[in-house]
């Protein structure tokens, strides 16, 4: 994460997937990532019947396709981005 986004996530990856699976989404399976990092060798791993990604978040889906076109690709929509998406909108004025 930090490589993408230039700083440390506020949650460990651990964290985060102990918060997914606390959930308790029927059928859901979730799966760190490799040490290697190679997320197609992952995918070839689990052979899953779909994938969720963030709305934001960066995956070639194309290639994706590509290799596996059996896959579904889903996306998940904004959570209040007007809220919780400045860098939408640019940096507001501060009242002082």
């Amino acid at each position: 994460m930090e490589k993408i986004k230039g700083r440390k996530p506020q949650h460990s990856e651990h964290k985060r997937l102990e918060r997914i699976q606390s959930e308790n989404i029927p059928h859901a399976h979730v799966r760190l990532g490799r040490e290697d990092g190679n997320v197609w060798e992952t995918i070839r791993e689990e052979n899953p019947d779909g994938i969720l990604l963030g709305y934001d978040q960066r995956f070639d889906d194309a290639q994706c396709r590509e290799e596996f076109p059996d896959i579904q690709i889903l996306r998940a929509e904004a959570y209040a981005p007007q809220h919780f998406k400045s860098s939408k909108f640019g940096k507001q004025p501060v009242n002082e």
